[in-house]
């Protein structure tokens, strides 16, 4: 069973409902997996972009800064 390609706008959808299901942000390769076993095959770039264009941050982009005063 093929799933069609998602628009932009419910593929931004459908990772906001995963965001709000899990409850926090997972980190993009584990989006990846969420949206895999839903049958979406998304690469991680295309989740962080969708990240970004949300204007969310995944938890590693989150720690960047705390690295930095290290």
């Amino acid at each position: 069973h093929i799933v069609e390609p998602l628009s932009q706008e419910r593929r931004r959808e459908l990772v906001r409902r995963f965001i709000e299901k899990a409850g926090g942000v997972p980190a993009s390769r584990r989006m990846v997996e969420l949206l895999a076993v839903e049958g979406h095959d998304i690469s991680q770039m295309q989740v962080i972009r969708d990240y970004k264009g949300l204007g969310i941050e995944s938890g590693r982009e989150r720690q960047k800064p705390l690295l930095l005063l290290e």
